[in-house]
């Protein structure tokens, strides 16, 4: 399995739906059958410079799933939206792309709208 698709490996998958939000143009919404959720420690947070609320968790997304959705505006970016399969909404605090740029891994609260 290439590094571009060790998602699909991942345990305790969920479907998401990202939202980009942009100045100026319209929201756009993907949505992706697999992504991951993982627990925060204070040490990554405090690495990413992020004051947690409380309220915190990561998601990991699979570039590969965002890229195959023709309104994927091109890179996720902090303040965008994570809504998970439950329907809450998380706002993205802070992102890394990692594993040689397959996944990004976005530190996010709970939204509180």
């Amino acid at each position: 399995m290439s590094m571009a698709d060790s998602y699909k490996g991942w345990h305790h998958k969920e479907a998401v739906t990202v939202t980009f939000k942009r100045s100026g143009v319209a929201d756009v919404d993907v949505s992706i059958a697999i992504a991951k959720r993982s627990a925060v420690d204070e040490e990554s947070a405090m690495a990413a410079g992020v004051r947690l609320t409380g309220n915190d968790l990561f998601f990991h997304l699979p570039i590969t799933l965002l890229e195959a959705d023709d309104n994927y505006p091109g890179e996720l970016r902090n303040a965008d939206v994570i809504t998970d399969a439950a329907g809450v909404s998380w706002v993205v605090k802070h992102h890394q792309l990692l594993s040689y740029g397959t996944r990004y891994k976005a530190l996010c609260s709970q939204s509180r709208t």
